[in-house]
């Protein structure tokens, strides 16, 4: 068995689209994953820590429902996630606002600028040709 040690580099990233990896499936897995690795016997500190192993679990179930919400947009799996990631580490619970913000600024607020322009742009048009 090798050691377990942090290091401080980025080795993976998550893609921002839909697809196969960012569904419920993934959500799930990226939960049991987690919860397999801390079945492991004998993890060295800090991931003995309960205090640890509550944030990473919270962490999992937050990734989980970013995967599920991008890859399906199923709401109430999402809010599943979002409510078990809380329960697991309350701390989450800013993260998860800052989240949301960015979410409803960079999908809901542009469509519904744009949306609110483009009327504005038919409006003005009909105005011109009259």
């Amino acid at each position: 068995m090798g050691v377990i040690r942090y290091e401080p580099l980025f080795l993976a990233y998550v893609r921002r689209c839909r697809g196969l990896s960012q569904q419920l499936d993934m959500g799930k897995a990226k939960v049991e994953h987690t919860n397999m690795f801390f079945r492991q016997p004998g993890l060295p500190s800090p991931f003995d820590s309960k205090k640890f192993q509550r944030r990473a679990l919270s962490n999992a179930y937050l990734t989980g429902g970013v995967y599920t919400w991008i890859g399906s947009k199923n709401l109430v799996c999402t809010m599943e996630f979002i409510v078990r990631s809380i329960v697991s580490d309350s701390i989450n619970g800013f993260h998860i606002l800052v989240i949301m913000f960015r979410v409803i600024l960079r999908e809901a607020l542009p469509q519904r600028l744009c949306k609110g322009i483009n009327e504005h742009l038919k409006m003005m048009s009909r105005n011109l040709s009259v």
